[in-house]
């Protein structure tokens, strides 16, 4: 409900635009340190686990091919296994 409801108001593309470009004038290892950090962070935004991936995970996978930290693939695979997604 609330992923839809921020897609809906355009809030997921305002985040993953402005994080690309706050991001794309680093080097892609201090870019991707940054994304993961503050997709970790984030988390304490959201009443649960499952609506902070399904509201933040497409946005910053975006942001990160946007500015070229990784290969599609390693990201999902990086972003998907992080550490707060299990309890």
């Amino acid at each position: 409900m609330m992923a839809n409801a921020l897609n809906k108001y355009g809030a997921i593309t305002w985040i993953s635009t402005h994080i690309s470009s706050s991001v794309g004038g680093f080097s892609w290892p201090v870019a991707f340190t940054i994304l993961v950090l503050v997709y970790f962070y984030t988390r304490y935004f959201f009443a649960s686990a499952m609506a902070h991936i399904s509201a933040m995970y497409l946005a910053f996978v975006a942001a990160a091919i946007a500015v070229g930290t990784l290969t599609n693939h390693c990201l999902q695979l990086v972003l998907g296994l992080h550490p707060q997604h299990y309890p």
